[in-house]
């Protein structure tokens, strides 16, 4: 009898059925506490948002010397938000527990075929009472007027329980059971054919639904005395004539304990202290009840024995009970839960004080003699059972006076929601809103209501509609969705004050929750309260739920900051498997003052790439400028020839442009940013500009002015004093000197371009004999640039010794070293001991001063850093020089035609080509070289006689009548007479 185990000396059949449901209850039991205590919500998930910042930080590999250009990178910082899915129920879930209450009536009628005559009639009618409220009708089964699904259910089991019980009661139970689920399973297979009703059997759980609320309240009753049944067992099983004492207390505990938890629920109390959970305590009372309810099998043996009929009886009761208590949780019914729970307290606390009474009433005095009660403990020779089960009930219903009506009204409020969910799931919108404010009606502040009208009124864009039931659904039973939900729209309509204190109190009613601490993180974020902001990504970092998203955002804010760590542990934080916080730390290791070599990131193949994927592999681009891969490069390029990845061209090809004029694949990157200026035309003035600032920096001041004046035309206000210095570095003074005269007549006096042209006019304007003391180090720079074959050699000087930036004036004594070797005697040893801000800067003066000497020899060039593009053209030169000229031809071609601005670099190309009879390859390094640059004479004499090896007589004289208009007299009659030498000497040999 109190064999723990006690089925298995059951036969095997019963045995194992026992098992099987055993094993039901469990899992259901089991599934609810793992959602639960994870607070697991499938029908309410979330959306994880990826939003993008663009973080500018200085352009340094573009910077002009002579000027600021104001012209910034940017990097793609990644931020990631939460937003509450919109309810969505899943038909299968209801499928699931229309299953589980198939079971249950086909076991329960096999099981009420067994019993008596007149219990079989009671229970036969309890389950037609059921199914009259199953609504069979509205399944449209078109037999007797759309009637056939009740007609079809009574039709199968009125008679087949009738034959079972009178006819054929020999039959045994499992059998019995066999026959009903094979009835239950032609009924399902009946509906689904028939059903004129979209989804017929999500539709008929929903209505199903009173048979499992109806067990849950007597499981509930049946279990509700069960902690305090084992307390009397804790009390008296060691024999100790203390065992009522101890129990009393144990008593006492117990229901003093129950009493505040259930204020807590009722929202009576709010001490900080730990509250016993409801579904605990009835999780707890379940799995005792298992063995509870076999000690009292001699209650009702002459009607349901035990063995097996009343065990399973129980088990089905617990698995309806968990199992609906999962189903209500899956789809967040908080009516249904709330209620569920208060009932708990109630039953408990009202069962749990009656059966302390009857322990009393009936063994009080075996008790106190340490007898063990607990083996007779339901064999009263006072207070019958059945008496403390009406006074339990009695007590269960004073316990709940305060709740009045509260109970029913939130349980009907529960029944429509499902209801609503029916018509939601058949794509019935209007019908679904109707039954979930008919909800909303019966229980005003019911969270799932209310959720599910604020669902369908954003889905329908009804903003304060939504805002409102958002708000109502935040006066009990919320869930995070709520508030970040809440937060976002009222971000969305500028209310963010608002937004914010509801996220904080969202915050405050679910302690530590990930997400909205993440989005509140975010709030303070855009208002760049940073050191608030990483406050609350801390918080979601630590949460499992949003760990990724508050990594991702704490190292945005790290990388806007530009914190400093240790680059190195920082590294070993890349490439494992979050993509945005990738892209986040490549921005903060992009901004380092010392660059820092990284491996390439994972790249997806041939596919559309999300924006975290995208800012990924650009922040990666501009990190390892100083290490250019054109070659990947060149493979990243290739994603914009997915049709989805056309909105990523601007800033893939931006990075493509930036690595090959890194790489010195100059031609490449001017065509790079052509094709941004001319296909981004919001953008066009900047592309343009730095078109035009490339130009500069690799010696081609006549193409960058006319860059320049493309991107004043487009409005870019920088690109107007761009242009100016650009006249002065093509060497056009006076033309310079009107342009500024008529940017100071035109342009307000608040724009920077207005101060920077006086100041520049100052320049040109200033004679040896003024005082400098008016000129800043600016105008200083400026002058010894542009006027140093003009001033006096001890002016110059002067003027250098007075500047005070020693950038500005590192920059000026490069300028007076390459302007002759009297001003480099002069300054170069003050110059080479000038201590200057940046390594680049003392590189670009060792260069100027080896360059100068005559005495230089290319071994000690070579050992020189090169930094500007034509020293680093130079420098590949010389290494070539000590090549054979068998290997020196493929590198120097590929460089010239990435360079195709050096007269002297396109000569070296063309003659290592001509050389090997390759000349039509000749041609075409010249031609390049010639559209690239064709303002330069050099290059177009090369083109000339390229021209005229490669068989183009008609090109090259064309060039030559070009070339007069450009050369003076006696320079043209010379180029003029060694043309038609060589003319003469390559025809005869050609024809």
């Amino acid at each position: 009898m109190n064999d723990l185990w006690f089925w298995r000396r059951w036969a095997a059949p019963y045995r194992y059925t026992h098992l099987t449901l055993l094993s039901i209850s469990l899992a259901t039991l089991l599934g609810f506490f793992i959602c639960y205590a994870f607070n697991i919500i499938p029908s309410i998930g979330w959306d994880v948002l990826s939003k993008a910042e663009w973080l500018s930080t200085p352009l340094s590999i573009l910077k002009p010397d002579l000027y600021s250009s104001g012209i910034n990178l940017e990097y793609l910082l990644v931020q990631q938000l939460f937003r509450g899915q919109p309810l969505h129920i899943s038909a299968w879930w209801g499928h699931a527990l229309l299953a589980l209450i198939a079971i249950v009536v086909s076991v329960g009628q096999g099981i009420v075929t067994t019993l008596p005559r007149l219990w079989y009639i009671i229970g036969t009618t309890i389950m037609v009472f059921f199914i009259y409220f199953f609504q069979l009708d509205l399944l449209l089964i078109p037999i007797f007027d759309n009637r056939g699904g009740i007609i079809l259910t009574l039709a199968l089991y009125l008679p087949l329980g009738y034959y079972l019980h009178a006819i054929r009661p020999q039959t045994n139970l499992i059998a019995r059971i066999g026959l009903f689920l094979l009835a239950t399973c032609t009924l399902a297979v009946l509906f689904g054919a028939l059903s004129e009703t979209p989804e017929p059997f999500f539709f008929l759980s929903q209505y199903a639904i009173l048979l499992p609320i109806g067990l849950i309240a007597v499981f509930i009753i049946t279990v509700a005395h069960e902690p305090v049944a084992n307390l009397v067992y804790l009390s008296s099983q060691s024999g100790s004539r203390q065992a009522v004492f101890h129990y009393i207390v144990f008593i006492a505990i117990y229901l003093a304990y129950l009493f505040i938890s259930y204020l807590h629920l009722t929202k009576s109390i709010d001490w900080d202290i730990y509250y016993l959970d409801g579904y605990l305590l009835l999780g707890i009372s379940s799995v005792l009840g298992i063995w509870g309810f076999q000690r009292r099998e001699d209650f009702a043996k002459h009607i349901l024995p035990f063995n097996p009929a009343g065990a399973w009886l129980y088990l089905l009761m617990m698995m309806t009970t968990w199992g609906s208590l999962l189903y209500f949780w899956v789809t967040a019914n908080d009516a249904y839960m709330e209620t569920i729970e208060e009932v708990i307290f109630m039953t408990h606390m009202g069962f749990g004080i009656v059966f302390f009474l009857y322990t009393i009433s009936n063994f009080y005095s075996p008790m106190r003699m340490g007898k063990p009660v607990h083996k007779v403990l339901y064999k009263p020779h006072r207070m019958p059972f059945y008496v403390f089960r009406f006074m339990g009930l009695i007590a269960t219903i004073a316990a709940g006076y305060q709740s009045s009506n509260y109970p029913i009204t939130r349980t009907t409020a529960a029944y429509f929601n499902g209801i609503g969910d029916a018509y939601a799931v058949q794509n019935n919108p209007t019908y679904a809103q109707a039954y979930y404010f008919r909800g909303m009606q019966f229980s005003n502040a019911n969270h799932r209501s209310n959720y599910a009208l604020a669902s369908l009124a954003i889905n329908n864009q009804e903003t304060e509609v939504a805002i409102k039931h958002l708000l109502r659904g935040t006066y009990k039973n919320t869930i995070p969705q709520t508030w970040v939900n809440l937060g976002l729209m009222l971000k969305d309509e500028q209310r963010f004050f608002q937004a914010k204190f509801q996220l904080e109190d969202g915050l405050s009613r679910h302690p530590n929750n990930g997400p909205i601490a993440n989005n509140l993180g975010l709030m303070y974020y855009d208002t760049d309260f940073l050191d608030s902001a990483f406050t609350y990504f801390d918080i979601a970092s630590e949460s499992n739920s949003s760990a990724s998203a508050g990594r991702i955002n704490e190292w945005a804010v790290l990388a806007k900051l530009n914190l400093p760590l240790p680059s190195d542990s920082v590294e070993q934080l890349l490439y494992h498997d979050e993509i945005g916080l990738d892209a986040n730390i490549l921005a903060w290791l992009g901004q380092s003052p010392t660059p820092v070599s990284l491996p390439k990131p994972p790249t997806p193949q041939d596919s559309a790439l999300s924006q975290n994927e995208l800012a990924r592999i650009y922040n990666y681009a501009l990190s390892q400028l100083h290490r250019p891969d054109t070659s990947w490069m060149n493979q990243m390029h290739g994603y914009l020839r997915h049709p989805q990845n056309g909105s990523w061209f601007e800033r893939i090809t931006l990075a493509k442009a930036l690595t090959d004029y890194q790489a010195m694949n100059y031609y490449d990157a001017y065509q790079g940013f052509s094709r941004l200026a001319n296909n981004i035309p919001r953008r066009a003035g900047v592309y343009l500009s730095m078109q035009g600032i490339m130009a500069e920096k690799i010696g081609l001041p006549e193409r960058a002015t006319t860059v320049f004046q493309r991107a004043a035309e487009e409005k870019y206000s920088p690109a107007q004093y761009f242009l100016g210095f650009a006249y002065m570095e093509s060497g056009y003074l006076e033309e310079a000197k009107s342009y500024w005269e008529s940017l100071v007549e035109t342009l307000d006096t608040t724009q920077p371009a207005h101060q920077l042209a006086q100041q520049a006019i100052s320049a040109l304007n200033w004679q040896a004999g003024n005082s400098a003391t008016s000129l800043n180090d600016d105008q200083k720079l400026w002058i010894i640039t542009f006027r140093n074959q003009e001033l006096p050699q001890s002016t110059l000087v002067n003027l250098w010794q007075s500047i005070q930036s020693a950038e500005q004036k590192a920059l000026a004594g490069i300028r007076l070293v390459m302007a002759g070797p009297n001003l480099k005697a002069a300054i170069a040893p003050a110059l080479s001991q000038l201590s200057v801000p940046t390594p680049e800067l003392a590189q670009r003066i060792a260069w100027a001063l080896v360059a100068t000497d005559p005495t230089t020899t290319a071994s000690q060039m070579l050992n020189l850093n090169a930094v500007t593009p034509n020293q680093q053209i130079t420098k590949k030169l010389l290494e070539w020089e000590t090549q054979n000229p068998e290997t020196k031809v493929e590198p120097i071609t590929r460089l010239a035609l990435q360079a195709p601005f050096r007269s002297d670099l396109i000569a070296e190309a063309t003659d290592a080509l001509n050389q090997t009879g390759d000349t039509l390859r000749g041609y075409t390094v010249a031609q390049r070289a010639l559209l690239f640059n064709p303002w330069n004479t050099e290059i177009a004499k090369i083109y000339v006689f390229q021209s005229l090896y490669s068989k183009y007589t008609a090109l090259a004289e064309d060039t030559l009548e070009e070339l007069s208009l450009a050369l003076p007299e006696e320079e043209y009659n010379s180029l003029l007479r060694q043309y038609e030498e060589q003319k003469l000497d390559i025809m005869p040999k050609n024809f």
